[in-house]
């Protein structure tokens, strides 16, 4: 497939911080900080159901992770660098992005305004943090197309969030593609979001770079 043309929808199809409110996200290991030592692979039969219930309560209860995405929820102005293809010169466009946590503080909820290649682009975003698989999450969509993209991922030792998943790509055979983000703080007031596909020789490929400045 023509890997410009990929790079074109891979970038409509996740523009703009692509469910990672494109830059907020706290550079912080949070490995081993859930404690609830609950084992989540099967159900007891014979569980008592006032027990079970407290379980899925005290599961349920927003953690650390949920607060750190509570503390950068907010609108940021950004600048973002979409490449077409390897080598080439990058597209550069401005946009607006807010987030802000619902559902008691489960989630951040994200939402971008922008234009892109000439057309108004407009796309959201959910995420959270699972405390039964301890991973974070993320889910985005926009109307530059007609599925979603879902990654999943954790921080690592410097402190990026790194996720992988796959996006809605109609130019696969499969209509999903490869897809590897990161996120990455400077400060409390600066971000950046960075994303990979796959080029034409099955290795990565930056399609996208977007920097992010809070604004008050």
């Amino acid at each position: 497939m023509n890997l410009k043309l990929k790079h074109t929808l891979a970038i409509g199809a996740t523009l703009v911080g692509v469910g990672f409110f494109g830059g907020a996200l706290v550079a912080q290991d949070h490995k081993g900080h859930d404690h609830a030592g609950h084992d989540h692979d099967g159900m007891q039969g014979d569980m008592d159901p006032e027990k079970m219930m407290e379980m899925y309560m005290e599961m349920g209860a927003p953690v650390e992770q949920h607060a750190r995405l509570a503390a950068f929820s907010g609108k940021w102005n950004q600048t973002q660098k979409h490449w077409m293809e390897p080598g080439a010169p990058p597209m550069i466009s401005e946009a607006v992005f807010t987030s802000e946590m619902i559902m008691g503080g489960r989630y951040m909820v994200d939402h971008v305004k922008s234009e892109f290649m000439g057309a108004p682009f407009e796309g959201r975003g959910l995420t959270g943090y699972d405390r039964a698989s301890k991973q974070y999450f993320s889910v985005w969509f926009d109307n530059f197309g007609t599925g979603l993209m879902m990654t999943y991922g954790d921080f690592n030792e410097k402190g990026e969030l790194v996720m992988e998943g796959e996006w809605s790509d109609p130019m696969s055979p499969s209509g999903k593609s490869w897809v590897k983000t990161k996120s990455s703080m400077s400060g409390a007031n600066r971000s950046k979001y960075e994303m990979w596909g796959k080029g034409e020789d099955g290795k990565p490929s930056k399609m996208m770079e977007i920097k992010s400045t809070r604004a008050y």
